[in-house]
């Protein structure tokens, strides 16, 4: 019922980013169970310890989750809901340090071994701020994670290349693990240093007429007083608890002196960054603009080298076809000589053939009409012998022989 109490008594903007960090860290947790579920219904990619070594299953994960995200709520209760700010007497943050745990402004080094007794609330605030913002990022990131290995990526470099390892070696988990602690670490710093320029500038509210006037807590503890030195004791005051109106005011002058620092810092970079990616887009869309040109003279270089190529092609093989067509006619040209030169032998042979065999026939008919006139003779020649001219023909047939 206190708890309830505190809560409806804490200030209108506690209260927003009280439930504004309780709904986020709901959504995601849900969001990286159902994610879980989606990639690995069995479990089997999960790198929890108490599916990896305990070998649980989803009833653990689960209610892990619960438990998880109850502490969650408790720690983000008592950043926003149960801490109380105070104005602290003090000269520098080793001071506000030592006063806000240990009320004493000379006990900084017990900060590192001793423990602040009934300073559990302002012990757990700044770890509950760290938490409210750490635990829905890493919340995101894991849920990226996820998503990336339902996209075919893998993280774990282990895992990518076969190399046996534990559940806390999976990248994933280191990656993790190293950002919370660099993300807890910053903000409990940066915790620490606003709680710090919160209560300078409530101390210079009350320190000027116009500042409203504190309710002051007068319950010091005897003990307390007589463990401080003499000389120390006139240099501490009874801390003042803030009004609701006065710790609006030093936090939105503090926020927007935040960011107004922020934006003195961060716009010269921006400017620059803007400039740098100006001049990067430009330039790349130079590059783009020459490698486009650049793809277009070589395209057009290479289409007027086929055209070349082609047209050379083509006058080849032309003067190929012509080549062969004069080659084709020479030839037939050349055979019809030949055949001419053949047909002209050919009838030269016949015509001779004709005259010798002209010729023997008119040897034949000459030898004939010889042999036909000699053997008239002869007989011419028996008739005359035969008739007493026998010795006259026989010297005329002599010489005749001869």
């Amino acid at each position: 019922m206190k708890l309830v109490n505190d809560l409806i008594k804490a200030p209108k903007h506690n209260k927003i980013k009280f439930y504004t960090f309780a709904v986020i860290g709901l959504v995601t947790a849900i969001a990286d169970l159902l994610i879980t579920y989606i990639g690995s219904p069995g479990l089997e990619f999960e790198a929890n310890p108490l599916i990896t070594i305990f070998g649980l299953g989803w009833s653990a994960l689960i209610i892990a989750n619960i438990i998880v995200y109850a502490f969650f709520l408790i720690f983000i209760y008592i950043a926003f809901v149960r801490y109380k700010r105070t104005v602290i007497k003090c000269d520098n943050f080793k001071q506000f340090m030592s006063m806000l745990y240990f009320d004493r402004p000379d006990k900084y080094i017990w900060l590192w071994y001793k423990f602040p007794k009934g300073k559990i609330y302002r012990l757990f605030a700044p770890m509950g701020f760290a938490i409210a913002y750490t635990f829905p990022i890493l919340r995101l990131i894991a849920i990226s994670g996820w998503l990336m290995i339902l996209s075919g990526t893998e993280l774990c470099i282990f895992c990518h290349y076969g190399i046996p390892h534990v559940y806390i070696m999976h990248i994933e988990i280191l990656i993790l693990a190293i950002l919370a602690v660099v993300l807890i670490t910053s903000l409990v710093s940066f915790w620490y240093s606003k709680e710090y320029k919160i209560n300078k500038r409530a101390l210079d509210e009350l320190n000027t007429p116009q500042s409203l006037e504190p309710e002051i807590n007068q319950d010091i503890k005897p003990e307390v007083i007589q463990q401080i030195e003499p000389e120390v004791v006139k240099e501490i005051v009874p801390e003042v608890i803030l009004n609701e109106d006065l710790e609006a005011k030093i936090l939105a002058e503090y926020e927007a002196k935040i960011i107004a620092e922020y934006e003195a810092k961060i716009k010269p970079e921006y400017e620059s960054r803007l400039k740098a990616e100006l001049e990067s887009k430009i330039r790349a869309e130079f590059e783009e603009q020459r490698k486009v040109e650049e793809e277009t003279r070589l395209k057009a270089e290479l289409e007027a080298r086929q055209k070349a190529e082609n047209e050379a092609r083509q006058k080849a093989e032309f003067e190929a076809q012509q080549r062969a067509k004069l080659e084709a006619k020479q030839q037939a040209a050349l055979e019809a000589k030949q055949k001419a030169e053949l047909r002209a032998i050919q009838k030269a042979q016949q015509k001779e053939n004709r005259k010798a065999q002209t010729e023997a026939k008119q040897k034949a008919k000459t030898e004939a009409k010889q042999n036909a006139e000699l053997e008239a003779r002869k007989k011419e020649l028996e008739v005359l012998k035969s008739a007493g001219w026998s010795s006259s023909f026989n010297v005329t047939q002599d010489t005749e022989e001869k």
